[in-house]
C-alpha cells in the first residue's frame, strides 16, 4: 500500500523472513508466531539439535548459517516472566523474550499467547470531569505488526478528528489527548505492513495510551503540566491495580491445580514423578518441634557420596545422600551425631528391655529424632488400602535408574537423595535435568496423617505380631535395610498402637459379654493366674477368665506386685477384679474351675457360696505325681514307681467317669485305690462305691501288701485329709488346660526374659487374647483325600512315653486387618486419645517407695569403699 501522496499502484506484497525449520511446520511472523533463533554453542544448543532431528530427518545444524524455531513449539513458562506479565498487561508491545535454557519441546505448534490469554481492561466512558479541549491529532496505528498482541487496531484511515478528555470507568482518571505521531519511509517489506491513518479517537485506556513525560511540552501552562503529572501518576496506579489482579488471578489457578492434582492422586498410588518449577523450590516447613534433636538444617552432608557414570560419551550424573535434622524455630545450628544402637549398652550386652526398664520411659529430646514428624508438605494423602498394598524391597542402585533421563528432554539428570534422619524407611528421590529447568520429586511411601505410611506400618507389624522391635531393628542393620529407630516405634506405640488395641478390645469383650447374655447370663468359667517372670518374685501377674463352653478369653486383669502385699497376693486381687467386672456386666458365674489355691477357694467360699467351685485335675495329679516320684527313689519303695501311671490315670478316671460330679462318689472311686493296689477288688468300705468295675481278667502285675514301707508311704500320700476334700472338687467336665495353652500363646507376645512397662504388658495381652479367640476353635486338618492328619510327639513331663495328637489348620489373622484399620483411623484423623483411656495409664515403678540418693554422692561413697577402691 502506498503512503499519502504517493502513486495510486499498490506494491506487490511479498511475506518472506525467517521460517520455523522444523519438519511440518513453516511457521512465519505473518502467522502470527515469533521466531526465535537456536544458540550458537551450549549445552542448550545440543537439546535444540536433538529436538529438531526428531521431526527434520538428515538435519545437520554445522551445515546452517542460522536455525530459526517459532514460539509454537515453547511453553510460555519458557519465556522470561517478567516480560510475559508485561506482555500480557499490552506493557510491552514486542514478545517476551525465552530464557538461556529454554528448549522446543512441543512437536505441533500450538500459539502461546492467545488472543483471549490477554488481558484487556474494560472501559466505559463517564461525564468528563475536565472543559473540552479540541486538538486536530493524527493516529498512526499498525495492521500485523510484527510480535504486537492480538486486538490492536487494524484500519488504515486517516482522518482529522475532535477529541475530548473523557473519564474511564476502571481508572477514573481524564483521558490524555493522543500525541501526533509520524512515519517515516521504510524498506519495503516494512512499508507493506504499516500504514498511516487519521482515526476517530475512542475512549482510551492504559493501553493504547502513550504515557507523557513530564518535562514535554514546555510551553504549556503550569496547570497542564500538574494535570499531566496527575494523569501520570494514576496511571502508574493503574499498572499496580492490574498487576495486582493478574497476580490474583494467576493464584487463583494455581490453587484450582493443586486441588485438581489432589483429586487425581486420592485416585491412585501416588508413584509417579511430580514436576517442580525452579522458581518453587522453597519451601516453608511447620514450625513444629519434635521430641527428637531440634536443630535447624545443617548443611553438611553425611552419608553415602557417589558418582553415576553413564558411559565415556555421556555427562555423569552426581547423587548425593543428604542427612538433614528436624526444623525448628529459632533453634542453633547443631551436628547431628548418630546414637549407639537402641539395643546396647556401653559395653555390648544387649538390654533385654523393649522399653528401656522404665514404665514410664519416653524418648531424651538428646537421643535422635522421632521419624515423621518433618515430613514433606509437597506430599498428598493416600486414599488407597494401605494395608493391602504390596511392598517390594529395592535396591538403591536399581532405583536410581528411573531417574537417569530427564522426563521431558531425554537429557541426563542429577540424581540427589535425600534421607533425613526423620524420614525412617521413607526416601525422597530429588531429579533435577542438566539441560533444561524440569525438577522432579519422588517419595517411595504415600503419607497418612502426619506420618510416613511406611513407618507406622512398620511399628504396628512389629507390635501386631508380638515381635520384639530391637531383634526386628537389628536384623533390618544387618541387612543395612533403612527403617526406623527404637525411639521412633515407642512413640507410635505410645500414640497410636496400644490406644487402638484397647479400642479393638473392648469392641470384642462387648461383644463376647452380649452373647453371654443372649443365651442366658449364665457363666462356666476357668481361670488361672500367670506371673510375668520365673521364680517368686515376679512384677506382674495377669489372671485370665475363660468361657469353658466356646473356650474364649472374656477377660485379662493385670495386677502389678506394688499394688499388693506380696506376689502371692496378686492372683487373688486379679480373681476379685474380674468377677467385680462380670458383676457389673450382669453376667452371672454358675462354674468356676481354679487351681488349689487356698486364698481363692476361702475368698469364693466366702463371697461368692453359690459359685461351684471347681479344681482342675491336672494340678491335683501334678501334686500326686511329683510326691510318688520322690517316694519311688527311697530305699524299699522302688515298687511305687511303677505303680506311679497308673495311679495318675486313677485320679482322672474319678473325676471324669463321674458324670454329676457328685464328690462323695469320686472320693469313693479313688480311696479303692489302697485296695486295687493290694489286688482286691471287691467289699471295698465305702457304699458309694463297693467294686471295682474293670473286667476280671485284669493283667496279672506285681502287687503290693499291706504293712510294707512302700504301702505304708503311699497311704499317707494318697490318703491325705486335706487331699481328699480337694478330689471331692476336682472338675468333671471342663479342666483349666485351654487356659493354659492360652499362657504358652502368651509366651510368644510377653515373653518371660523381657521386661515391659505396665501398658505395654497390658496391650500385649490383649493382642494375645485377640489372636486365642480367633484361633480358639480350629478344626483338624486334613490331607487332599480327606484323611485326618495326626502326629505323635514324646512329650518331656511323661518320660519317654508318646502321645498322639491332632494336626489343626494353620492360624489365622485377620485380626491384624482390624487392628491396621482401627492405627489409620486414628493417624489420619490425628486423634490422641491415650489420656482418655484409664487401661494404659502407667503404675508407679517398683522402687518409687524408697528414697533416691544423690548420684553424685551415691558414685563418691562407692569409689570410697575399702572393696571398690583402687589400689
Amino acid at each position: 500500500m502506498a503512503e499519502e501522496g504517493g502513486s495510486d499502484k499498490k506494491p506487490k506484497s511479498t511475506k518472506g523472513g525467517c521460517r520455523c525449520v522444523l519438519g511440518g511446520c513453516s511457521n512465519t511472523i505473518y502467522d502470527g508466531f515469533s521466531i526465535h533463533e537456536m544458540p550458537k554453542t551450549g549445552t542448550t544448543r545440543s537439546g535444540w539439535i536433538r529436538f529438531i532431528q526428531c521431526t527434520l530427518v538428515g538435519f545437520k545444524a554445522n551445515e546452517r548459517k542460522r536455525v530459526h524455531v517459532c514460539s509454537g513449539h515453547f511453553d510460555r513458562e519458557q519465556y522470561d516472566q517478567s516480560q510475559l506479565r508485561q506482555y500480557r498487561l499490552r506493557l510491552r508491545k514486542l514478545p517476551p523474550k525465552l530464557l538461556p535454557s529454554a528448549i522446543p519441546h512441543i512437536k505441533k505448534a500450538l500459539q502461546p499467547f492467545p488472543p483471549d490469554w490477554f488481558i484487556r481492561p474494560e472501559t466505559e466512558v463517564l461525564t468528563p470531569s475536565a472543559p473540552t479541549s479540541t486538538v486536530t491529532t493524527t493516529i498512526t496505528t499498525t495492521s500485523a505488526r510484527i510480535g504486537s498482541p492480538p486486538g490492536f487496531p487494524c484500519s488504515t484511515t486517516t482522518t482529522p478528528s475532535r477529541s475530548t478528555t473523557v473519564m474511564t470507568a476502571t481508572t477514573c482518571m481524564p483521558m490524555i489527548t493522543p500525541i501526533p505521531i509520524h512515519t517515516t519511509p521504510h524498506s519495503s517489506r516494512k512499508r507493506n505492513a504499516r500504514s498511516v491513518m487519521t482515526a476517530t479517537p475512542e475512549p482510551m485506556s492504559i493501553d493504547n495510551v502513550p504515557i507523557p513525560l513530564i518535562g514535554e511540552h514546555d510551553d504549556d501552562t503550569g496547570s497542564e503540566k500538574r494535570k499531566r503529572r496527575r494523569s501520570g501518576y494514576l496511571r502508574q496506579q493503574e499498572v499496580r491495580r492490574i498487576e495486582e489482579e493478574f497476580k490474583k488471578k494467576e493464584e487463583e489457578k494455581r490453587a484450582e491445580e493443586m486441588a485438581r492434582r489432589e483429586r487425581e492422586n486420592n485416585k491412585a498410588i501416588q508413584s509417579a514423578p511430580m514436576m517442580v518449577s525452579r522458581k518453587s523450590q522453597v519451601k516453608v516447613k511447620k514450625k513444629t518441634k519434635t521430641c527428637g534433636l531440634q536443630v535447624r538444617p545443617f548443611g553438611y552432608n553425611k552419608g553415602l557420596q557417589t558418582d553415576i557414570t553413564y558411559g565415556t560419551a555421556r555427562p555423569t550424573g552426581s547423587i548425593e545422600l543428604q542427612h538433614v535434622a528436624t526444623q525448628t524455630d529459632k533453634e542453633p545450628a547443631q551436628q547431628v551425631v548418630e546414637d549407639k544402637a537402641d539395643d546396647e549398652g556401653d559395653d555390648g550386652i544387649e538390654i533385654v528391655d523393649d522399653e528401656r526398664l522404665d514404665p514410664s520411659y519416653k524418648p531424651n529430646e538428646d537421643e535422635e529424632d522421632i521419624a515423621d514428624e518433618g515430613y514433606d508438605e509437597d506430599m498428598q494423602p493416600y486414599a488407597g488400602d494401605l494395608q493391602e498394598e504390596k511392598k517390594y524391597i529395592v535396591f538403591e542402585s536399581e532405583l536410581v535408574k528411573l531417574f537417569k533421563q530427564c522426563k521431558s528432554c531425554g537429557m541426563d539428570c542429577d540424581v540427589q537423595k535425600v534421607h533425613p534422619q526423620s524420614f525412617g524407611s521413607q526416601l525422597k528421590i530429588v531429579a533435577e535435568c542438566r539441560e533444561c529447568t524440569d525438577k522432579y520429586e519422588w517419595y517411595t511411601q504415600p503419607k497418612v496423617g502426619d506420618f510416613h505410611a511406611g513407618n507406622i506400618l512398620l511399628s504396628a507389624s512389629i507390635l501386631f505380631a508380638g515381635a520384639s522391635p530391637a531383634k526386628v531393628l537389628k536384623v533390618f542393620r544387618h541387612f543395612n535395610l533403612q527403617g526406623i529407630s527404637n525411639n521412633t516405634f515407642i512413640e507410635h506405640q505410645t500414640q497410636y498402637l496400644q490406644p487402638a488395641i484397647i479400642r479393638v478390645w473392648d469392641r470384642q469383650q462387648s461383644y463376647m459379654y452380649g452373647k453371654i447374655k443372649e443365651e442366658g447370663g449364665q457363666l462356666n468359667a476357668g481361670g488361672d493366674m500367670r506371673a510375668d517372670t520365673p521364680g517368686h518374685s515376679a512384677k506382674y501377674g495377669s489372671y485370665t477368665f475363660m468361657d469353658m463352653d466356646t473356650s474364649k478369653v472374656i477377660d485379662v486383669q493385670l495386677v502389678q506386685s506394688t499394688e499388693v502385699k506380696n506376689s502371692n497376693a496378686m492372683e487373688l486381687e486379679g480373681l476379685r477384679r474380674g468377677m467385680d467386672k462380670l458383676n457389673a456386666a450382669d453376667i452371672e458365674v454358675q462354674t468356676l474351675i481354679t487351681d488349689r489355691h487356698m486364698s481363692v477357694a476361702k475368698w469364693i467360699r466366702e463371697t461368692y457360696p453359690d459359685i461351684d467351685h471347681r479344681y482342675d485335675i491336672w494340678h491335683i495329679a501334678k501334686g500326686i505325681k511329683k510326691k510318688i516320684k520322690a517316694l519311688a527313689k527311697t530305699s524299699d519303695c522302688q515298687l511305687a514307681g511303677d505303680w506311679k501311671r497308673s495311679i495318675i490315670n486313677h485320679v482322672y478316671w474319678c473325676a471324669t467317669s463321674t458324670e454329676d460330679g457328685d464328690g462323695d462318689v469320686i472320693v469313693a472311686k479313688y480311696k479303692s485305690l489302697m485296695n486295687h493296689i493290694r489286688n482286691i477288688h471287691t467289699g471295698h468300705d465305702d457304699e458309694h462305691y463297693p467294686s471295682c468295675e474293670h473286667p476280671a481278667n485284669y493283667p496279672d502285675r506285681e502287687w503290693m501288701t499291706a504293712g510294707t514301707k512302700v504301702y505304708e508311704k503311699l497311704s499317707e500320700i494318697i490318703l491325705r485329709t486335706r487331699l481328699l476334700k480337694d478330689i471331692s472338687k476336682m472338675s468333671h467336665k471342663d479342666q483349666t488346660s485351654k487356659v493354659e495353652a492360652f499362657h504358652s500363646v502368651l509366651l510368644h507376645w510377653c515373653p518371660k526374659m523381657l521386661a515391659y512397662s505396665y501398658p505395654g504388658i497390658k496391650c500385649r495381652l490383649y493382642l494375645a487374647a485377640i489372636h486365642w479367640n480367633e484361633n480358639s476353635n480350629r478344626k483338624q486338618a486334613t490331607r487332599k483325600d480327606g484323611t485326618p492328619i495326626i502326629k505323635i510327639t514324646f512329650p518331656r513331663p511323661k518320660e519317654g512315653c508318646y502321645t498322639v495328637n491332632k494336626v489343626l489348620t494353620a492360624c489365622t489373622y485377620n485380626y491384624v486387618d482390624t487392628l491396621m484399620s482401627e492405627v489409620l483411623t486414628l493417624v489420619s484423623g490425628r486423634k490422641k486419645i491415650r489420656a482418655e483411656l484409664v487401661e494404659l495409664q502407667p503404675k508407679p515403678a517398683l522402687c518409687a517407695a524408697y528414697e533416691h540418693p544423690d548420684k553424685a554422692e551415691a558414685i563418691r561413697k562407692h569409689k570410697e569403699h575399702q572393696r571398690f577402691a583402687q589400689k
